[in-house]
């Protein structure tokens, strides 16, 4: 546990050679036991990929695009359309052109109105 918190202390472990990798975590069991690791990568960008499982969902996030697309889990409505909106026209909506978005992915404006609510309940950060 941190001595701040009650949270455990976690780690995400990244190194391009495998017994590397398997010296640093016999090591670290034996002089930091209470650290937990939540994973093992080959390099930056699976250690990257792992930290973005991680919650809450945006972090690791890249770019504001990133962080938002990595918050559409399944069950946020309106989740292909925000997709879409996030992807390719995040300036549009900044600003309002959605008649125009409507005219470029045939997406009907109520329903990008009802995903840019959606939207609007996502983490900036």
């Amino acid at each position: 546990m941190s001595e701040t918190t009650d949270r455990p202390i976690t780690a995400i472990l990244a190194d391009d050679e495998r017994l590397m990798r398997e010296q640093l975590k016999l090591r670290l069991a034996e002089v930091w036991p209470e650290l937990q690791l939540l994973g093992e990568a080959k390099n930056g960008t699976e250690a990257l990929a792992l930290v973005q499982k991680l919650d809450p969902p945006g972090v690791g996030a890249r770019s504001l695009k990133e962080c938002l697309l990595l918050q559409l889990t399944p069950d946020v409505p309106s989740r292909e359309i925000l997709q879409v909106l996030i992807t390719h026209h995040l300036d549009d909506i900044q600003q309002n052109r959605l008649p125009a978005i409507e005219k470029r992915t045939g997406i009907p404006i109520d329903d990008i109105k009802e995903a840019i609510k959606h939207l609007s309940r996502l983490s900036l950060r």
